[in-house]
């Protein structure tokens, strides 16, 4: 019928609508699926392509943290550079974190390899101070073994120079057709011993330039002829000479002449021995054993009347009103400073003879040396007695002291000396100056030097600063020293055996000076490859 077949055809219409309808779903859903699969595939490949950025950013980091182990100078400037990027990846990863859920573990990832790649860029940093520091203590070292290296190939230098330097002082010391060499080597030797911090007191540059000025003609004798010399006193530019007949002579030292001649009173018997207590008092000791006090200026003289033997020493009190005798006898006298024949006011008896006796500062005590080898001091008010020292087998024959009284020097036979320090408990230091006998002590004006002469006719002059480390010693005469006197400019005069009084310069320097002003000229290469050597760079500053 009708109805059912348009019934049928409405079920077909229905079913076709159905699947028309189903099918638009299905495309509906796999085009929904396509979307998404295509969204994932494209957020796939972009997370591939950050994966393979970040793969190789941590690769170039790996690499650059290689290169920091080798660039320690500018380790710090890379850390903070890695530093940075650390903190790039670490922003990265959270922004890639918000932009992907899938990609939250990966990019926990990256941060934790961030995180590692900063503390080993840290370590590395570290590493890198460390051997920046390493490096540093080895150029330190390095240039401290250059300095060293330097300083021993000055000192090799210049232990040549000031051995080239005493080489040429000898040199001086020989006789030349032309003199003018000598002054030449003389003043070489002192520049190369100036130059080189040799000793300042050398004493082969000192005998040098003495002998270079006597090789000119500038001689350190002073050309007084007298009859035999007594003894000498200085007082400014003058000497005042004591003569065996019985007269004193006034010479000027800086004019080289002499100033007056006086006989002081006429007596047959010679004298033996002479002390000057000031440059017009004087005692003298005859042969025939008496002593006389005299005063020059007034040609007056007064009997003491006390000693059965020669003396050997007298001084006079700081006080100036009384002064002390000593001698042959084993007694010490003192006696008041006045114009009259006397007695001794006091007398000390003694256990062996006295050589040598001076007053101290206290105007109270004497030093006395004696030939026992006992150095004594006397209390002239109670007489009481103190053994200073006592040395066995020797003698004391001399003593020194200086201006002030505050250091004293006792000289023994056997080349010794005590040094005394009468301000500090009379504490002492011994020295050995020689291998034989101290005739005579003095010290300069300011203490500062000892003299000394010896029995083998030698003098020294020591610095007290540096004994027998910086002595000045003399060897240009043959004759012993019987006394010696400095100067209140420093000079040292001495009395000579051979009746010469001679003079010596306290210190190389003021000989270079009137060694240099003697120069006319330099040395000429021949000479200075003749006598300095050629292998010596050729200097022309003699006069400088």
């Amino acid at each position: 019928s009708r109805q059912a077949i348009k019934k049928i055809e409405n079920r077909k219409r229905r079913r076709r609508a159905i699947y028309l309808l189903a099918s638009l779903a299905i495309m509906i859903v796999l085009s929904g699926f396509t979307y998404w699969a295509m969204q994932e595939r494209e957020n796939a490949i972009l997370q591939q392509k950050y994966a393979e950025e970040q793969k190789a950013l941590t690769e170039e980091q790996k690499i650059f943290a290689e290169q920091q182990r080798n660039k320690a100078i500018s380790a710090t400037k890379l850390a903070d550079i890695e530093r940075l990027k650390a903190e790039f990846n670490a922003n990265e990863a959270l922004r890639a974190k918000l932009q992907s859920d899938s990609a939250k573990e990966y990019a926990v990832f990256m941060q934790i390899l961030a995180e590692e790649q900063s503390q080993i860029a840290k370590k590395e940093t570290k590493k890198a101070k460390t051997e920046k520091q390493r490096a540093d203590e080895q150029r330190t070292l390095a240039e401290e073994q250059k300095i060293l290296a330097e300083v021993a190939s000055d000192s090799a230098q210049s232990l040549s120079y000031l051995a080239l330097a005493r080489s040429l002082a000898l040199k001086a010391q020989n006789s030349y057709e032309n003199p003018e060499i000598n002054l030449l080597l003389a003043i070489q030797a002192y520049k190369f011993n100036k130059e080189y911090r040799g000793v300042e007191r050398h004493p082969d540059i000192y005998n040098g330039l003495r002998y270079a000025l006597l090789a000119n003609g500038i001689s350190n004798i002073l050309d007084i002829t007298e009859k035999k010399i007594i003894s000498f006193f200085i007082s400014g530019t003058n000497l005042i000479l004591h003569t065996i007949n019985n007269s004193v002579t006034v010479y000027d030292i800086k004019d080289r002449k002499i100033i007056s001649q006086t006989a002081l009173f006429k007596s047959k018997i010679p004298v033996n021995t002479s002390y000057f207590l000031t440059k017009d008092i004087l005692v003298i000791g005859f042969e025939n054993k008496e002593q006389k006090l005299v005063f020059i200026k007034a040609k007056e003289k007064y009997k003491l009347k006390g000693h059965t033997s020669l003396i050997r020493s007298a001084d006079l009190n700081p006080g100036k009103n009384e002064f002390a005798t000593a001698g042959r006898d084993k007694t010490i006298r003192i006696w008041k400073l006045q114009k009259e024949n006397q007695s001794q006011s006091k007398t000390i008896k003694t256990d062996s003879r006295v050589n040598a006796i001076k007053y101290m500062a206290d105007n109270e005590h004497i030093l006395a040396a004696t030939n026992n080898g006992s150095i004594i001091l006397w209390n002239t008010t109670n007489k009481n007695e103190v053994l200073l020292d006592k040395r066995d087998g020797t003698r004391a024959i001399s003593i020194g002291i200086s201006d002030n009284k505050d250091i004293l020097a006792v000289g023994f036979d056997n080349g010794s000396v005590l040094i005394f320090y009468p301000n500090k408990d009379f504490s002492r230091q011994n020295y050995l100056l020689s291998n034989s006998g101290i005739n005579s002590i003095d010290f300069n004006s300011s203490a500062s030097l000892l003299s000394v002469s010896k029995e083998n006719k030698r003098v020294d002059i020591d610095n007290m600063n540096a004994m027998n480390m910086n002595a000045i010693k003399i060897f240009d005469h043959d004759v012993k020293v019987r006394n010696l006197l400095f100067s209140k400019d420093d000079r040292l005069y001495g009395l000579c055996e051979d009746n010469t009084i001679r003079f010596w310069e306290k210190d190389n320097k003021v000989y270079a000076n009137q060694v240099k002003s003697m120069i006319s000229r330099e040395f000429t290469k021949e000479e200075w490859e003749l006598y300095v050597g050629k292998n010596v760079p050729f200097k022309q500053n003699v006069k400088k």
